[in-house]
């Protein structure tokens, strides 16, 4: 890789277990500090050699990850207030923060079975949860005030009948609400 000695976070093509052909993961493109979303590249998209190759992503996904020894020591290692979910986009946006990239090399392959670690309502928690303090860590308070704006406005009232009436899943519900409870609370710490 070009200019390679300022990258910190490398990561594979991610395919799904069950989708040999199938993309799961290249990187993020973009981290919206306003919204509290990233949006990845590729996700769902059948492989034809159209993201081979080597570049810089926003973020490595958690589920194969490299980082240089003297990342950590600069940065330190994953955030363990997060447990799961987002802890990965604060690593590598932490690296970015003071020059570290975040480089996808597609040559490196791994298939991962998506979910299998937690089942639907914990991951429904963490992800919301997270997603607060992820903000709280990286947003200014305009980008908070405006990715409060956006979820409360919309996020979280899409959200909700996603659980509600498209699936028909209380318990997802329940589970998103107290992710928002304890992300609020999380933040204000």
């Amino acid at each position: 890789v070009e200019g390679g000695g300022r990258i910190g976070f490398v990561g594979p093509k991610v395919y799904f277990y069950d989708k040999k052909d199938t993309i799961q993961f290249t990187g993020v493109g973009r981290i919206y500090l306003t919204k509290g979303k990233a949006t990845p590249i590729a996700s769902g998209e059948v492989d034809n050699g159209q993201y081979d190759g080597c570049y810089e992503v926003g973020y490595i996904g958690g589920s194969c990850l490299l980082c240089k020894r003297n990342v950590i020591d600069k940065i330190g290692i994953l955030d363990p207030a997060y447990f799961a979910y987002w802890e990965e986009t604060d690593w590598c946006l932490r690296g970015l923060k003071v020059g570290y990239k975040s480089m996808y090399v597609s040559k490196a392959k791994i298939w991962h079975k998506v979910g299998a670690s937690t089942e639907n309502t914990l991951s429904t928690y963490y992800l919301t949860r997270n997603r607060f303090y992820f903000m709280k860590q990286h947003a200014t308070r305009k980008q908070y005030f405006l990715f409060l704006l956006y979820f409360f406005g919309f996020q979280f009232w899409f959200t909700s009948g996603i659980h509600l009436v498209y699936h028909k899943d209380l318990r997802a519900f329940i589970a998103f609400l107290k992710g928002v409870r304890d992300g609020i609370k999380k933040a204000q710490r």
